[in-house]
């Protein structure tokens, strides 16, 4: 084998790994647009599930001071029934 020969071996291995390399990056970086839109979704989808449970949490602070007032207005209630009822039996 000649000089040249071998060069030319090396340059075409050297090509040859090239390719390689250039088709793993390609596969690497489809990889990565990948990933980041699956990141992207998930970021949308958290930020959804933060609204609804904000807005859950606000819902159930409305309907516990609802049911406060209703407890409060039924303790009143049963004071002022009580009051007549022990009026009613005076007399």
């Amino acid at each position: 084998m000649n000089d040249m020969s071998v060069k030319q071996q090396q340059i075409e291995s050297l090509n040859s790994e090239i390719q390689i390399l250039q088709k793993k990056l390609d596969s690497k970086t489809k990889a990565f647009a990948i990933l980041i839109n699956e990141l992207e979704t998930l970021k949308h989808e958290r930020d959804q599930f933060k609204s609804l449970v904000d807005s859950l949490q606000e819902k159930c602070g409305q309907l516990k001071k609802q049911l406060t007032n209703k407890v409060e207005y039924l303790r009143t209630l049963k004071s002022v029934l009580f009051r007549f009822k022990s009026f009613l039996f005076a007399t």
